[in-house]
């Protein structure tokens, strides 16, 4: 009996080891494969982070890419504008032109020899050289000055005022203050009369609805229409302010102060 419970103890102890062996080459299996794991996982978030980054800097790379192209588009337009500007410099010189004023409605005055007439952006005559003076278009008009005398033309150079006035300035955008001898009178664009030749005085209207003229030594006042709204009654006055009141003198020498419809105040 002792002899058989020492066989049995034996050959526990000996499946008892082999059994822990087996057990201990299980967990370092299993740890093994954890470790593996823990590489391949730690690989593949690399991976992922390199991904978004190459995703990042090919944006990035997309960005300037279009920031280029846009650039190159837009060196390549101020290039033409340039070679564009150029060509007219280089054009002009060949036409001894000298300018003057700026660009307006299309057309700037240019002076060839004594002459001033009127080129496109291009330098192409639009209006010959035949004055010996002229300004800046406004308002689809231009004032000229021939054999001395003043007058206006259109964008196509056409005469809506004779050149045969002694002076002629803006009143408004609309209509002109021009001058025959000593004496002042107003007109549009087309030459029609809107007040005669009979003032020694007439303002233009600037920042106020009101313009300060004189006929006979006597003052009144024109809207901006060029109607005579305030008669000519007043010995002296100021031009209006933009409190939209002026300073007269009365014929019997009163000082008073009036709207713009010549109330007194």
């Amino acid at each position: 009996m002792k002899k058989i419970l020492t066989l049995t103890t034996i050959f526990v102890l000996l499946v008892g080891n082999a059994w822990a062996q087996k057990k201990e080459e299980l967990v370092a299996a299993i740890n093994a494969l954890s470790a593996r794991e823990v590489v391949l996982t730690s690989k593949i978030d690399s991976l992922s982070k390199t991904c978004v980054a190459n995703k990042l800097i090919i944006e990035q790379m997309e960005s300037v890419i279009e920031m280029y192209k846009a650039q190159a588009e837009t060196s390549e337009k101020l290039l033409s504008s340039v070679e564009k500007i150029l060509a007219t410099f280089e054009k002009s010189a060949a036409m001894d032109l000298n300018f003057k004023g700026t660009l307006a409605n299309g057309l700037i005055a240019a002076r060839q020899g004594a002459l001033y007439g009127y080129v496109d952006k291009d330098c192409k005559w639009i209006v010959e050289p035949k004055y010996e003076d002229a300004w800046n278009f406004f308002n689809g008009s231009a004032i000229v000055r021939r054999d001395d005398k003043w007058g206006l033309i259109d964008t196509t150079g056409k005469e809506s005022i004779p050149c045969e006035y002694a002076e002629i300035s803006h009143y408004n955008a609309d209509l002109y203050i021009v001058k025959v001898g000593n004496l002042l009178g107003l007109c549009k664009s087309d030459g029609t009369i809107v007040q005669p030749i009979k003032f020694t005085e007439i303002h233009a209207i600037t920042k106020t609805p009101r313009a300060k003229v004189c006929c006979d030594g006597l003052f009144g006042y024109l809207d901006a229409e060029g109607s005579l709204v305030i008669p000519t009654i007043y010995k002296g006055a100021s031009s209006f302010g933009t409190n939209g009141t002026a300073g007269v003198t009365t014929k019997s020498g009163d000082f008073i102060t009036i709207d713009i419809n010549g109330n007194p105040q």
